[in-house]
């Protein structure tokens, strides 16, 4: 008796597809907390320099379109996550999600990556807000 069995070949997803999902959150978090304190430092340098550039209300639209433009960043990240993990697993809702091959497994941390490194953004940005730009940088 022989008997061959074929498994089901999962689809072809782009390697950058994938890589951006995984990695896309995890850098945007990073960037969004290098330029938060980098520009919390020059503008509280500024301020004893008496230099005029960083106003408390520019850096604050300034922050926060850096924010929000990083956020967006990171939302893409898992939304193309989770349309990888959707095409990639045969489970219907996410709570069922198992990572049984690489990219499946990629997918579905590229979620759980993004939730969590996108909530840290919004965390970066609420101290400008509620406590000053030079409040952070002491």
């Amino acid at each position: 008796m022989n008997a061959q069995t074929h498994l089901p070949e999962p689809p072809d997803i782009s390697r950058k597809r994938l890589w951006f999902g995984f990695s896309g959150a995890a850098v945007a978090w990073a960037l969004a907390g290098f330029l938060d304190a980098t520009l919390a430092w020059f503008a509280c340098r500024g301020g004893e320099m008496g230099s005029t550039v960083f106003t408390t209300v520019g850096m604050r639209i300034l922050l926060g379109v850096i924010t929000f433009g990083l956020l967006a960043v990171a939302t893409a990240g898992g939304m193309i996550s989770f349309r990888n993990w959707r095409k990639l697993s045969g489970a219907e809702e996410f709570t069922e999600a198992e990572g049984t091959g690489r990219k499946q497994f990629m997918a579905m941390v590229g979620v759980l990556v993004s939730v969590s490194l996108g909530v840290g953004i919004i965390w970066f940005s609420i101290p400008v807000y509620i406590l000053g730009i030079c409040m952070r940088a002491r």
